[in-house]
């Protein structure tokens, strides 16, 4: 019985070799360019600019993207130094009508106010609901 056993393990055992290859990039391996280039002459000069064109989008999608944070900051900069001079103009007002001259608080409380409801507004509108990241 064992020596049955001895004989099986060793059918199983004897296993299939095989060989595979992965290549990745923007470019077909030389081999590949080669045959490409005897099938079709100028193929292979095609291929090389067009993997040159696709690096070239790559590269300005990336600038781009980064112009576009840039001005996102910014514009974001301004309304909260806008809601932080809203915020101050409103503490203002309040010493004004309590202290100073009261007919000038209420001109200099209304317009806090607007600026800093509309970005209350704005700040609601352009946030998702549940938290401060930015909706598409």
């Amino acid at each position: 019985m064992t020596k049955r056993l001895d004989q099986q393990k060793q059918m199983t055992s004897v296993g299939i070799a095989g060989a595979a290859s992965l290549y990745e990039g923007p470019l077909p391996r030389p081999e590949d360019m080669a045959k490409y280039e005897k099938i079709c002459p100028g193929a292979a000069r095609d291929i090389i600019d067009f993997a040159k064109a696709n690096q070239d989008h790559i590269i300005w999608m990336d600038r781009e993207g980064l112009k576009t944070a840039r001005m996102q900051l910014r514009i974001l900069f301004i309304f909260g130094l806008m809601g932080q001079i809203g915020t101050a103009g409103i503490a203002l007002s309040g010493f004004i009508f309590a202290f100073l001259k009261p007919e000038l608080a209420k001109e200099g409380f209304v317009f806090s106010a607007c600026i800093a409801g509309y970005l209350i507004w704005w700040k609601t509108r352009h946030s998702k609901q549940g938290g401060n990241e930015k909706s598409e």
